[in-house]
């Protein structure tokens, strides 16, 4: 009990006949973008401008 009030109005029953796929979350997803349209986005960089890559190689600028 929370302050005083009972909580079982807000307590959900167990219903037999719903499936695991009813209870799922729907999520609206956006289409993945063509390949052309991520390329004109620079999306993927190069190898050879990876700041990470350049110091765990311990490349020079």
């Amino acid at each position: 009990m929370r302050h005083g009030r009972r909580e079982e109005k807000s307590m959900i029953t167990h219903d037999p006949l719903i499936t695991p796929s009813e209870l799922a979350a729907r999520v609206k997803s956006q289409p993945m973008p063509s390949r052309e349209e991520l390329m004109k986005r620079n999306s993927f960089g190069s190898v050879n401008n990876n700041k990470y890559l350049n110091r765990w190689l311990g490349a020079k600028k």
